[in-house]
């Protein structure tokens, strides 16, 4: 739908608290997805692969029209490949 479009493409250019979802994959460099505060979907490209559950900061890029979901990039330490997510009480 078009509302929902339109409520995705608003978050480019944002920075969010992203809550990780699934195991990590054996295979460094594979995308992660999550939800953000405000439950919408978001794919990141990843060079660590902390566990589900953690909070990580991205910065979204823009939207996956056939997915339907938001894609982002990890900031910083995800990809950097530190082994933990920046906290999102060191947000600026």
């Amino acid at each position: 739908a078009k509302s929902r479009r339109n409520v995705l493409e608003a978050q480019i250019g944002k920075r969010v608290s992203l809550l990780l979802e699934g195991a990590a994959p054996s295979v460094p460099g594979v995308p992660r997805q999550g939800y953000t505060p405000n439950f919408l979907p978001l794919r990141v490209a990843a060079l660590s692969q902390p566990n589900a559950g953690r909070i990580c900061e991205a910065r979204v890029t823009g939207v996956d029209d056939e997915a339907g979901m938001l894609i982002g990039l990890g900031e910083p330490a995800l990809q950097a490949g530190e082994p933990d997510c920046p906290s999102i009480a060191h947000r600026q």
